[in-house]
């Protein structure tokens, strides 16, 4: 069984952990308290409102291999907070490799360092996670240090050009297509598939616009992410982030 946004009952948790309905309610503070691990909820009448899920499936301890993977993530991050997940999870499996003797290849563990992600620090662009919260962007690479680099003001300026030059909206396609989804002649996801099509939201924009851009800096672009540490609590319902004096910007 696996976690699911939304309320779930105190009998769905207690079979999503594999106890007893009776089991679970004599130690439900504590079991609500391994669920931090797990997700980001709010306890309601009858059961918890899930807001977000970090790990969906239960495991009665977590295990070694994850339990590497957070306590990894940092360590190996770039200091300027400015890293990929692929390059994270390589240094984490290189690093700790003799401890990780079921991951076949560094690939087979990209799946733990993304999930350290999501419950760290959210999926990009989501809001806060545990730690605090990221997003990606454009970032010069320097390859022999595998580094990530922003953009100066000067660049960002010349890959909005770009940005315009191979994305630009027509905006009167763009009200024609949502009076067409208020219509009932398309659906949302059709109107979503025709927008990307005419914008050149596809591999191939994205390529020549990276190519673009590459040539035009002179120098190898990717997509990196960007994480923010700071501390994560809610005041009158909403989350707020104070970013911490040594946080990874």
């Amino acid at each position: 069984m696996k976690l699911k946004i939304g309320k779930m009952s105190t009998k769905e948790l207690a079979e999503w952990i594999g106890d007893s309905y009776g089991t679970f309610r004599n130690k439900k503070q504590e079991k609500l308290k391994e669920l931090q691990e797990y997700a980001k909820y709010e306890e309601i009448y009858g059961g918890v409102n899930i807001k977000e899920i970090y790990i969906d499936e239960y495991e009665k301890n977590l295990t070694d291999i994850r339990k590497i993977y957070r306590k990894g993530f940092e360590e190996v991050m770039n200091k300027n907070g400015i890293d990929t997940i692929g390059d994270i999870n390589e240094k984490i499996y290189y690093k700790y490799k003799q401890n990780l003797p079921t991951l076949t290849s560094a690939e087979s563990g990209r799946h733990y360092a993304t999930e350290v992600r999501n419950y760290g620090y959210n999926i990009p662009f989501k809001g806060m996670g545990k730690w605090g919260t990221c997003f990606y962007l454009w970032c010069k690479v320097d390859e022999e240090k595998r580094e990530f680099i922003e953009l100066t003001e000067e660049e960002n300026k010349i890959k909005k050009e770009l940005m315009t030059k191979h994305f630009g909206s027509d905006e009167e396609r763009d009200i024609m297509i949502a009076q067409m989804v208020d219509n009932g002649e398309i659906s949302e996801a059709e109107a979503y598939r025709m927008t990307r099509e005419y914008r050149g939201l596809n591999n191939k924009g994205f390529l020549a616009f990276k190519a673009d851009l590459e040539a035009k800096l002179g120098c190898k672009i990717t997509r990196a992410t960007k994480f923010e540490k700071g501390v994560v609590f809610e005041e009158e319902g909403q989350q707020m982030l104070f970013l911490n004096e040594n946080s990874k910007n």
